[in-house]
């Protein structure tokens, strides 16, 4: 069974971006019955969308004046903040609903599926050395074939020489 989780990626959104996907949160999870008591409720988290729309309108807008140091800082502080309750919020849903991409998306989170580990690999086939004028000093340039489906590998190995003095 593919297991999904809510995907919290808040950090690569703009300033507009993470408010409009408050917003449609809010909107999403108001009245949902796969999440009854949210926690932050959602008055809190509204609290929070209009604490930061407010930095951002005494702040100014692109490219126009960007106000003060004061208001860029209110800004970044109500970002925080935000960011912070929507982690909680996410954090809620997955433990009151694991796994389930439907309860999700209905309330207005992006998913995302669980990573898992494939297991041991298999030792790789046509295992041979490489050379040529890539190679530093020293170095082996070491060659396989791909498993299928398998993204290339970068391989590192570390050649130390031990010497014994008698």
């Amino acid at each position: 069974m593919v297991k999904y989780v809510i995907k919290i990626e808040l950090a690569k959104k703009s300033h507009s971006e993470l408010k409009t996907f408050a917003d449609n949160v809010v909107l999403e999870m108001t009245g949902n019955p796969d999440y009854a008591t949210p926690n932050p409720t959602l008055i809190q988290l509204g609290t929070l969308i209009t604490a930061f729309g407010d930095a951002l309108t005494d702040w100014g807008t692109f490219p126009g004046n960007r106000g003060t140091t004061v208001e860029s800082q209110a800004v970044v502080d109500t970002r925080n903040d935000l960011e912070v309750g929507l982690t909680s919020l996410a954090n809620y849903c997955m433990t009151t609903t694991p796994y389930q991409k439907a309860a999700f998306l209905s309330a207005g989170w992006e998913v995302k599926k669980l990573k898992s580990p494939i297991g041991p690999l298999p030792a790789p086939a046509n295992l041979r050395v490489a050379t040529g004028d890539s190679t530093p000093n020293g170095g082996l340039k070491l060659r396989w074939e791909r498993l299928n489906g398998q993204v290339p590998i970068m391989c590192f190995a570390l050649m130390i020489t031990a010497l014994h003095f008698m």
